[in-house]
């Protein structure tokens, strides 16, 4: 279905990717792979850096390669894809050896401390692109249901053992509590609406973990928030 609209000359769909920084040799390789597989005409409109340390970002040699990329048309546009909060304060401290124009993080209502973040950045001309809009399950009852709602053994384990994401998760028992209470319908969708009316973030991508999943999602972007 991609590589018929791609092919078919029709604009409507822009394709973004993530790599793990390596070798320029290896990135350039994963990269011609994805463009040929999909079908796409040369070039991904969007790649993303998926979570680099900061000395990995040091490096001039990825620097050089960025920029060739950038120039030889191969890629659109740069971004940074990173759950890390000292990765995201230094890309804020204007840190990089080169320059991004997107910013992919994790942000939902349950996680306040990202607000100053998303307010630099934004003033920094960085466009946010805000994961885990539903909150990684963090609204939830119990671990059974965040399994059941994510469908991911990788959220599941971070629930259990990551020690920010168990702190969201304690934080996320009073908002919890209200939206069922208050907003018992809306209680499932009511992050994704909150990420999508804020105007610093530029994009809220949606879950694909199945075709009921993104339908559920297109269907809470589409409907009014209540007031």
């Amino acid at each position: 279905c991609l590589r018929n609209h791609l092919v078919s000359g029709e604009n409507l769909i822009k394709v973004s990717t993530k790599i793990k920084v390596s070798t320029p040799s290896l990135m350039s390789s994963w990269i011609d792979s994805c463009i040929s597989q999909l079908g796409l005409r040369g070039y991904v409109d969007f790649l993303f850096l998926w979570g680099p340390t900061i000395d990995e970002l040091a490096k001039p040699e990825l620097s050089d390669f960025l920029a060739s990329l950038l120039r030889s048309g191969k890629i659109k546009s740069l971004g940074i894809n990173t759950h890390e909060t000292k990765v995201i304060e230094y890309i804020c401290d204007c840190n990089l050896p080169f320059e991004i124009s997107h910013l992919m993080l994790d942000y939902n209502m349950v996680q306040f401390s990202r607000d100053p973040l998303i307010a630099k950045l934004d003033s920094m001309g960085i466009r946010v692109w805000a994961g885990t809009a539903l909150c990684q399950g963090f609204l939830c009852k119990s671990l059974i249901q965040i399994f059941a709602r994510t469908r991911s053994v990788s959220y599941l384990v971070r629930a259990l053992c990551n020690r920010p994401t168990v702190k969201i998760r304690a934080s996320a028992n009073c908002a919890r509590r209200i939206l069922r209470a208050d907003y018992p319908f809306w209680a499932a969708n009511l992050p994704l609406a909150y990420n999508l009316q804020d105007e610093r973030i530029y994009r809220v991508p949606v879950g694909m973990l199945s075709v009921s999943t993104i339908n559920k999602n297109v269907f809470a972007e589409l409907c009014p928030v209540p007031g």
